[in-house]
């Protein structure tokens, strides 16, 4: 079955139905590699704001992004 049919089913599904399958979806995706903790990213927020780290723009980060294996 395609994702459009799939879709086509789940539009039939009640409202509360509906929101069952998509908790379970998500839950079904777990955790992925690159998730950090909240404490992490405050670390980071203070690390550039103290200029102990340099900032990067949007554009770098997608750039070096492409780099990366594949999940």
């Amino acid at each position: 079955m395609s994702v459009e049919e799939l879709c086509a089913e789940a539009e039939l599904l009640s409202r509360e139905d509906q929101g069952l399958l998509v908790s379970k979806l998500i839950s079904q995706l777990g955790r992925h590699s690159y998730d950090v903790s909240d404490a992490e990213v405050m670390q980071r927020v203070r690390e550039t704001r103290e200029g102990l780290v340099a900032d990067i723009s949007q554009e770098e980060l997608e750039a070096g992004l492409k780099y990366l294996p594949k999940a």
